[in-house]
């Protein structure tokens, strides 16, 4: 498995004709796996059907949300963990503390070392444009 990148031109803002000529390499060429293919691939490693495949993880989809509302961690294996974060301003006192000095509320994912561990195994190909 192999991923592919590309050198992509760095612009500096507010410099006209965008300043330095720097480069960054990115990933291109990325596939979307959608749920029904994702269903078929699971389904012949396993004794499962791709129907019963799609139902669990559409279940999964849609509990994970409910759990992680419910203020729950949710630890996925070799996958990974999926929390909830906090961003607010900070106040003088505890009784200042209130939704209105909330900023954002993200869905984090962190990865398995497992996970990790794989994604190290990482091969590269330059795509010449």
């Amino acid at each position: 498995m192999t991923l592919i990148y590309k050198a992509v031109r760095l612009t500096q803002a507010g410099v006209a004709g965008g300043g330095n000529n720097n480069y960054m390499a990115r990933l291109t060429n990325r596939k979307t796996i959608q749920l029904s293919e994702l269903s078929d691939m699971i389904s012949r490693r396993s004794t499962l059907s791709k129907a019963d495949i799609a139902g669990v993880v559409t279940a999964l989809a849609e509990l994970t949300g409910e759990l992680l509302l419910e203020n729950n961690t949710i630890q996925m294996g070799d996958l990974g963990t999926f929390s909830l974060h906090l961003k607010a301003s900070p106040v003088a006192t505890p009784e200042q503390v209130n939704p209105s000095t909330f900023k954002q509320l993200s869905l984090v994912f962190r990865a398995s070392t497992v996970l990790k561990d794989r994604i190290k195994t990482a091969r590269y190909t330059r795509r010449l444009t």
